[in-house]
């Protein structure tokens, strides 16, 4: 019996790691209108999926989807009032472009991925 309220007492105590949040919500996805909108507008199954991050000490968010993928998968990169940071094909791979803020976020968190 002993064994087992350990185990319990134990599992209760885990706690998922915490990502940064600047923008002041808990739930990006309901909390924020703007992309809120955007996660809904996305066709399902089309390979849309959106990651919270730190880009320049400032929570954004990485949209990245496919559609049909002639040019390689898009990603648009956003600031927590829905201003956007930049657009690119992720295969831009020129120097300062979007498809390397996107690779190089930190504390990234995936919202949603179709």
């Amino acid at each position: 019996m002993k064994w087992l309220f350990l185990l319990l007492l134990l599992g209760s105590c885990r706690q998922d790691q915490a990502i940064p949040n600047r923008c002041g919500v808990n739930d990006p996805l309901t909390d924020l209108p703007w992309l809120q909108q955007v996660a809904s507008t996305g066709v399902k199954g089309l390979g849309t999926s959106i990651v919270q991050g730190t880009y320049q000490n400032q929570t954004v968010y990485a949209v990245y989807n496919c559609g049909r993928c002639f040019a390689g998968p898009y990603v648009t990169i956003y600031r927590c009032d829905g201003s956007r940071i930049c657009s690119s094909s992720l295969l831009d791979t020129s120097s300062g472009g979007c498809s390397q803020i996107a690779r190089n976020l930190s504390d990234k968190q995936t919202l949603l991925d179709d």
